[in-house]
């Protein structure tokens, strides 16, 4: 049996935090201007973050699809386990 630890820095659990909240809100996750606005942080930085989440499994986009931003189950698990 293999486990995975994982670990979100602070900065991490915000933005899955953010993008769960929104998401639920709202019925669609947020774009990443959307993200850059409420952290008040310039769209290119959120993109770096999301781009460093996606790589390491706790987010996944869908190429070409606006608004395909979802938690994974990687993502859900580390989140989870920080409650």
């Amino acid at each position: 049996m293999c486990i995975i630890t994982t670990m979100l820095t602070d900065n991490e659990r915000h933005l899955i935090t953010l993008i769960r909240d929104l998401t639920t809100a709202f019925g669609i996750p947020p774009t990443d201007a959307e993200i850059a606005d409420i952290i008040e942080v310039s769209q290119q930085c959120v993109g770096k973050r999301i781009g460093t989440m996606i790589r390491k499994g706790y987010l996944a986009r869908k190429a070409g699809v606006h608004r395909s931003l979802e938690i994974t189950l990687v993502g859900r698990t580390a989140y989870d386990e920080l409650d």
